[in-house]
């Protein structure tokens, strides 16, 4: 892991999402969430009341940010994987408290 992402984990992200206003209990959905810089510290935040949705294409992707959630024993994180041309989403409607998108814009391709 780059050494930005670490300092980025070890406390920094957890005061960005509390000065954004993600709080405990709180349900995130992080769009795009890759291998989870944003998803770890948002699952932290929301605390074991509150619940992470991890949204990426990449499985591999997914399973690393899977397996740093296991390290750091968080059980609040649900992987969504989706597929690159398809964004639906199986969740009902005005569940989400707050979505997390970083980083994703060269998903969405060109503009017309």
């Amino acid at each position: 892991m780059e050494i930005e992402v670490k300092e980025w984990l070890n406390g920094e992200a957890e005061v960005f999402l509390k000065d954004i206003g993600i709080k405990k209990d709180d349900i995130i959905l992080d769009f795009g969430c890759g291998d989870g810089p944003y998803t770890i510290s948002a699952a932290k935040v929301v605390s074991k009341e509150g619940k992470v949705y991890a949204m990426d294409k990449d499985i591999e992707s997914i399973n690393k940010l899977m397996e740093m959630a296991k390290t750091e024993g968080l059980k609040n994180i649900t992987p969504l994987h989706t597929k690159s041309e398809e964004l639906k989403i199986d969740l009902e409607s005005e569940s989400i408290d707050a979505v997390l998108l970083y980083d994703v814009l060269h998903y969405m391709g060109a503009l017309e």
